[in-house]
């Protein structure tokens, strides 16, 4: 709506413009992998959960009408949040977990993560996973326990999209979390970030109105 009434254009042709832009910030999230050494040589650990987002319309308590997620967070040394990265999936599944890792965990990176069973496809393809057990008990909240950084980032998406959208569409979730991963993972450089969507915008792939419009139609029918 914002980017309508500044342009002047109608609602549609908006949120194309802000569809695109999207597209263009999980384009370029996606060239980087997570637990790779930095420039001081220091390999953070890599922190992964599962997330169901949405389910407004789910009268139980289950997954019914929820999207999962699965997220992950660097922690470096003392605590401190390094890259994010979060993908939609089927479901918390092995294959969807070896799926995730390969596109966004780098070889030799140590995962960490809860107990969950499918979790421990983490530990293949030359990573390390180390499995902390918490079952309903609520992490501790203080910066370098485990899953700090992870929940961290977790909250933050949830702030960030109830404030600004209240809810998104399972069919364009994905978009929506590479811009949030995007934005995130600028946020020491909050001046650059024009300029960085603007390389973003001129890199990316071909994403017409009709293909946006024709993914709608099939997820919809």
């Amino acid at each position: 709506m914002e980017i309508s009434r500044r342009l002047g254009v109608s609602y549609p042709t908006g949120w194309y413009l802000e569809k695109r832009l999207r597209h263009a910030m999980t384009e370029r999230e996606g060239r980087y992998l997570l637990g790779e050494p930095n420039d001081a040589g220091a390999v953070p650990v890599v922190e992964a959960d599962d997330v169901y987002l949405g389910g407004e319309r789910n009268q139980g308590s289950g997954p019914a009408g929820k999207t999962a997620v699965i997220a992950a967070a660097e922690r470096h040394v003392g605590g401190r949040m390094g890259h994010v990265a979060m993908k939609v999936v089927e479901g918390f599944s092995s294959s969807a977990v070896k799926a995730f890792r390969e596109i966004c965990i780098a070889n030799g990176a140590l995962v960490h993560t809860d107990g969950l069973r499918a979790f421990m496809a983490f530990g293949e393809a030359g990573c390390s996973h180390q499995r902390s057990v918490t079952g309903s008990k609520r992490p501790a909240r203080a910066r370098g326990a485990p899953f700090f950084v992870v929940n961290t980032a977790i909250a933050n998406l949830s702030t960030a999209l109830k404030a600004t959208h209240k809810t998104i569409s399972a069919k364009h979730a994905n978009d929506y979390l590479g811009a949030f991963c995007w934005t995130t993972n600028r946020r020491r450089d909050m001046t650059g970030m024009v300029p960085a969507l603007c390389r973003a915008a001129t890199t990316a792939s071909r994403l017409t109105r009709r293909s946006v419009y024709a993914a709608q139609a099939v997820s919809l029918g």
